[in-house]
C-alpha cells in the first residue's frame, strides 16, 4: 500500500510541477492570438462550477454530519487543513501525508483503510470531472449560439459520465475529454485554447473538492467496515 502511495504521489507530483509552465504558454499564446476577451467571457463557467462543486460539498458534509451526530462545523475544522492545501496547489500528491495524518488522527479512521484508501481515492474519486465537462459544455454552447435542448443535455451527461472513467487524476486531465465532448456536442474547436486555460484555473478548487470529498467519504466507508474510532471523530480538537 505504502509503495503504490509513494508511485501515485511521485507521477502526479512530476506532473504537477508543469502546471505552471502550461498556464504561462496558454495565456501568452490567447494573448498573442487575440483571444483573451473570450477567456474574460468566460466568467460565467467558472461561477457555474464553483456553485455545483460548493452545493456537491455542503450536501456531503451535511450528510456525513447527520449520518455520524457529529457537528458539520468540526467536520470541516478537522479537514481544513487537507482542503488548504489541495486548493493552494491543485495536487493531491501535495496533500497526499496530510490527508492520510488527518483521516487517522482526527477523523477516527483505521489507519491501514486510511492509507488505502487515500491512496485508491486519488486515483479513482474525481466527482469534479462530470461537472467540470458539464460547465465548459453549457458555457460554450451558451456561447457560440447552440441550442440547449434536452437531447443535448442526455448526450451531455452520458458522454460525460463513460469520459469521467477515463480521465487521468492529474492536473490538467480532463482536458484529454474536451475533443471527445465538444465533438459529440457539436462546439467548435477553436475553444480549445480557452478551454486549456480555463481548466487550469478551475483544476484548483476541482482537486480541492475532490480530495476532501474523499476524506469525509471515507467516515462512511470506515464506518461500515466497522474501521471507524467514532470517539476521535466526535472530539472536539
Amino acid at each position: 500500500v505504502e509503495q503504490f502511495g509513494a508511485i501515485v504521489q511521485t507521477i502526479m507530483s512530476g506532473l504537477s510541477s508543469l502546471l505552471p509552465i502550461l498556464i504561462f504558454v496558454l495565456f501568452t499564446g490567447m494573448i498573442s492570438g487575440g483571444e483573451f476577451s473570450i477567456l474574460l467571457e468566460s466568467w460565467k463557467i467558472i461561477a457555474v462550477f464553483l456553485l455545483l462543486i460548493t452545493i456537491y460539498f455542503a450536501l456531503t458534509v451535511l450528510y456525513i454530519a447527520l449520518r455520524k451526530k457529529v457537528s458539520p462545523t468540526l467536520l470541516l475544522k478537522k479537514t481544513w487543513k487537507t482542503l488548504v492545501i489541495a486548493l493552494t496547489t491543485a495536487s493531491s500528491a501535495a496533500a497526499f501525508q496530510r490527508n492520510i495524518r488527518d483521516a487517522n488522527k482526527k477523523l477516527g479512521i483505521d489507519k491501514r483503510l486510511a492509507e488505502f484508501g487515500t491512496s485508491l481515492g486519488q486515483v479513482l474519486f474525481s466527482p469534479t470531472d462530470v461537472t467540470i465537462l458539464l460547465a465548459m459544455e453549457l458555457g460554450f454552447a451558451e456561447m457560440y449560439g447552440i441550442a440547449i435542448t434536452p437531447q443535448f443535455l442526455i448526450i451531455a451527461l452520458i458522454t460525460n459520465l463513460l469520459l469521467s472513467f477515463s480521465i487521468p487524476p492529474v492536473p490538467g486531465g480532463a482536458v484529454m475529454g474536451y475533443t471527445i465532448a465538444f465533438t459529440q456536442l457539436g462546439i467548435p474547436m477553436e475553444v480549445l485554447g480557452v478551454v486549456l486555460a480555463l481548466d487550469a484555473i478551475i483544476d484548483f478548487p476541482a482537486t480541492a473538492c475532490n480530495v476532501s470529498g474523499w476524506q469525509l467519504t471515507m467516515i462512511e466507508v470506515a464506518d461500515s467496515l466497522d474501521m471507524l474510532d467514532k470517539e476521535t471523530l466526535c472530539k472536539k480538537r
